[in-house]
């Protein structure tokens, strides 16, 4: 509950209702940008835990189909530089919305369809729980920064 200073002096109960406003719009950019800080952590930690995968699930996945790029060696390296084309992209588009670029918002939602293509694209593969976890985690955080993009205070920042 908002409680004002002086209940019958109207401008100074539109001053502190705005500055509750801008205090609001300042804590939600703060949550925006350690939110994406956090994801970094989150993707680094990913990528790491994806290397060391346990022997088992590197047997699993050595002995599964790979989906649309089975046993072609030219369509593997074209998707090896197609994943590499787009997490610098998706980096690329991480830096711009951190810094509230205009082309920063639709670049990064851009490289979220892209990524998600090239997942279905590459076929079944096994992980170890770590590298689930932290996929878990980066999802939700993937969703999280979409959402502060579109429906929060955020979102007028890009215009």
């Amino acid at each position: 509950m908002i409680s004002f200073k002086n209940g019958n002096n109207f401008i100074n109960n539109i001053f502190t209702l705005s500055k509750l406003i801008i205090c609001y719009i300042y804590d939600m950019e703060k949550i925006f940008k350690k939110t994406i800080q956090f994801y970094l952590v989150a993707s680094i930690i990913l990528l790491i835990s994806v290397f060391n995968e346990p022997y088992e699930v590197n047997e699993i996945n050595e002995t599964i189909s790979s989906g649309i790029l089975d046993n072609n060696v030219f369509i593997d390296l074209f998707y090896l530089i197609l994943t590499v084309v787009y997490l610098i992209g998706y980096y690329v588009s991480l830096y711009f919305v951190y810094n509230f670029k205009k082309v920063g918002r639709k670049l990064y939602v851009i490289t979220c369809v892209v990524g998600l293509v090239l997942s279905l694209l590459s076929g079944p593969i096994a992980a170890g729980s770590i590298s689930l976890f932290f996929n878990t985690i980066v999802t939700a955080f993937n969703g999280a920064i979409i959402v502060f993009l579109f429906f929060t205070s955020v979102a007028k920042k890009f215009n």
